[in-house]
């Protein structure tokens, strides 16, 4: 870890980390209807993004990846992994997953296929985690509420209500300068359509990016909220009118405005050092 950790006794410490998880190509997709066959190309690569908190020896690690979900199982494996590489304990690790569509079809079942890659993947989930402790530097951190309306669509019900809300957390190191941002929002990850057979991170992963470009050296994970029906733009089941047909160019416009609305409400977030960590199980 940089710097003195017997110096930062009492203080708030946190570090990010990112780690690209892309499966190889060839490997087959799913997580929709119409993309049916085997990734032929990467359009952007999957990432795991990790922050990790840590005070008077607790240690709290926040990790985001950019597939649809895991089975139980992997997910276990995966924390268990952490507590070998980082020693952070299980209960203490939350695990989110941005929903990608464009991911491994993996929530319920391993195919054989991914059996031997999902332990790559504990690997490379473990060794993103311990880097982001190994940057931990003291912190000043802070979060705050936006809104991101008239991007999303409940699509069963167009007609009803649904979360807009804009969630924002601000890591910055003692001079003020960015370690990362977490936005939380609610949208389904299918801005992708299912004409691409392409490795991809959809929106979230736009956004991520976007972020990192505006905040150079720091790291922009995005949490996933209750998407449930949340979809993106006007497509809900049955409009055949929509000017957003779930082209790459769809997915840019929705995550670079996504981070801009996540970057204005971090403008106006005040950061404070004593901050407490604790466990709700």
């Amino acid at each position: 870890m940089r710097g003195n950790s017997a110096e930062w006794a009492g203080r708030t410490i946190a570090g990010a980390a990112k780690a690209v998880i892309t499966p190889p190509v060839g490997y087959p997709m799913g997580n929709w209807g119409l993309r049916q066959g085997v990734a032929r190309g990467v359009h952007r690569d999957l990432h795991a993004r990790s922050v990790v908190f840590k005070r008077d020896g607790t240690a709290l690690a926040l990790v985001s990846l950019e597939m649809a979900g895991l089975t139980s199982e992997t997910v276990e494996a995966i924390k268990a992994r952490i507590f070998q590489v980082a020693g952070i304990p299980a209960e203490n690790v939350l695990l989110n997953f941005t929903h990608s569509h464009t991911s491994p079809d993996t929530i319920t079942s391993l195919p054989k296929e991914w059996i031997t890659w999902t332990t790559w993947l504990a690997d490379q989930v473990a060794g993103c985690v311990f880097s982001a402790l190994n940057r931990a530097v003291p912190a000043r951190i802070g979060s705050g509420l936006g809104s991101f309306s008239g991007w999303t669509v409940n699509r069963q019900y167009p007609e009803k209500p649904i979360d807009t809300e804009l969630g924002v957390m601000c890591i910055d190191d003692g001079g003020g300068r960015p370690i990362a941002r977490l936005v939380n929002f609610a949208c389904h990850g299918v801005a992708d359509g299912g004409q691409y057979l392409e490795w991809s991170g959809d929106f979230a992963g736009e956004m991520s990016a976007e972020i990192e470009g505006q905040l150079p050296g720091s790291v922009a994970v995005y949490v996933q909220g209750a998407a449930g029906d949340i979809h993106p733009f006007d497509w809900w089941f049955g409009n055949t009118a929509s000017e957003h047909l779930h082209t790459h160019e769809d997915t840019a416009l929705l995550g670079g405005s996504l981070a801009a609305a996540a970057l204005t409400v971090g403008e106006g977030i005040a950061t404070e050092a004593e901050v407490p960590l604790a466990v709700a199980l």
